[in-house]
């Protein structure tokens, strides 16, 4: 299979990290589809669909598929250099505390500046003249220091893609995922494919993530020039494979077969079209994810598994201070599906337990977890 491989700016003398690139079909022959994986790093089953999926296309006809797939199965290798006293610690960078998947650049106004006077009326034409715009502007970003450049790298790979699929794991948890309220219906067949048990919407989650960083740019760019027709593009989730111990053959094939299975849907892969089976859930607002968290301090027992429908007030855990012989009980803040928690199994008041997904708003703000 193709691979291109991407030096990045050196952490040290002698330690570059890399990125490596696989590309299948043509760019001129159909949508862009971008598919990366492990973003936090340690998040193995992402990087296992993403090299599964990639052996599945690499099997195919070279006229099997109709459009560019662009796979980055290790989307993260400062991430995974990091490991502090033998734990891998790659959610974070190291030389900054700042999250991998937050921050990304917004480069909204520059593009929309740029095509000032440009557009016309032919849709291919204004929407190829878009993504040469978002990648030259980006281009004409790039950092020196690895973790920004890093950053960079994956963005301009990803920023002129039609279809975005972001591949992280939770902690523990039931697979899920996180889009925008007016990308539910396109991502709705996908979500059925994959077996989603939530579906979490926002129109900005804060903190600019990854997929976000795509998204929100080409919807800023369609609502300025509403009067020039343009494809939609930027269509991007963040897809929750799962927990982080969920690395058995079998959930890699079944997720790469989700995705084979919902492009081909979509007409990027030829054949027929698979039989969707029917949805696992409702999509709920982000601002309704009740982010649970230890109102104590001891070893956490947990009463009730994830998948567990919730009433508002149930006890969904206890936390014990054998110390002191005090139990304290962990109450859920809302009705809803209890489908990610952390591995901690000691834990410290304030600490995030785990995620129920609510009907109605709670929160404002930056509404995803650390």
């Amino acid at each position: 299979m193709p691979r291109e491989v991407i030096d990045l700016p050196p952490l040290a003398p002698g330690l570059v990290p890399r990125l490596s690139v696989l590309r299948f079909g043509e760019a001129d022959r159909g949508p862009k589809i971008y598919i990366q994986g492990a973003l936090h790093a340690d998040e193995a089953p992402g990087t296992l669909a993403a090299h599964r999926l990639a052996e599945r296309l690499a099997a195919l006809p070279g006229e099997a598929i109709c459009g560019e797939i662009v796979i980055v199965p290790v989307a993260n290798p400062i991430g995974l250099s990091q490991r502090v006293l033998g734990l891998h610690l790659g959610r974070y960078a190291l030389e900054d505390g700042r999250n991998f998947n937050r921050g990304y650049p917004d480069i909204a106004e520059a593009v929309i500046a740029r095509l000032e006077g440009r557009l016309g009326s032919h849709e291919a034409q204004n929407t190829a003249l878009l993504k040469a715009t978002l990648r030259s502007v980006l281009a004409a970003q790039a950092p020196a220091e690895p973790v920004p450049a890093l950053k960079h790298r994956l963005l301009l790979l990803a920023i002129d893609a039609d279809w975005v699929f972001d591949l992280h794991c939770d902690a523990e948890a039931l697979p899920h995922l996180y889009t925008q309220p007016g990308f539910v219906a396109e991502f709705a067949p996908f979500a059925r494919l994959m077996g989603a048990r939530a579906i979490l919407t926002a129109e900005a989650s804060g903190d600019h993530p990854f997929d976000e960083a795509i998204s929100v740019v080409w919807e800023r760019v369609r609502a300025a020039y509403t009067l020039h027709p343009l494809r939609r593009g930027g269509i991007a989730a963040t897809v929750e494979l799962r927990g982080q111990q969920d690395t058995e053959p079998q959930f890699a094939e079944r997720d790469a077969e989700a995705i084979l299975g919902f492009l081909t849907r979509i007409g990027v892969i030829a054949g027929e079209r698979p039989r969707l089976p029917e949805a696992a859930c409702e999509p709920t607002p982000l601002a309704g994810c009740s982010l649970i968290e230890a109102p104590a301090t001891g070893a956490l027992q947990w009463h009730v598994p994830l998948g567990t429908d919730l009433k508002q007030g149930e006890v969904i855990a206890g936390i014990i201070d054998a110390a002191s012989g005090q139990s304290t009980a962990v109450i859920a803040e809302c009705d809803g599906l209890f489908f990610a928690r952390s591995q901690l199994r000691q834990v410290f008041q304030g600490q995030k337990l785990g995620k129920i997904a609510g009907r109605e708003p709670l929160r404002s703000g930056p509404l995803l977890g650390p």
